[in-house]
């Protein structure tokens, strides 16, 4: 029953991704970002994201490194990639 199986995962999902306390604790075991350039705009993404209610974080790779960074900083915010690359 693979339908209602992720039907059920992806409820799940959603009603944990909205309980205050789960916001909570993901925040708390936020880590510091990487000290580069690159840890320095993901983490800012993130945070940005967070304060003016962004629809979503959109990323433009070739690789997937990118939107691997940012997704690594755990945005409540939607990601979403953007990439030239079939195979990406």
């Amino acid at each position: 029953y693979p339908v209602e199986a992720v039907s059920v995962m992806a409820r799940i999902a959603t009603e944990v991704e909205h309980d205050e306390l789960y916001k909570r604790l993901l925040a708390a075991a936020q880590t510091e970002p990487d000290l580069t350039t690159s840890g320095a705009i993901t983490a800012s993404a993130r945070s940005t994201a967070h304060l003016v209610r962004a629809a979503a974080i959109v990323t433009f790779t070739t690789s997937g490194k990118t939107t691997q960074r940012v997704a690594r900083e755990r945005p409540f915010t939607p990601v979403v990639c953007l990439t030239a690359d079939q195979s990406t």
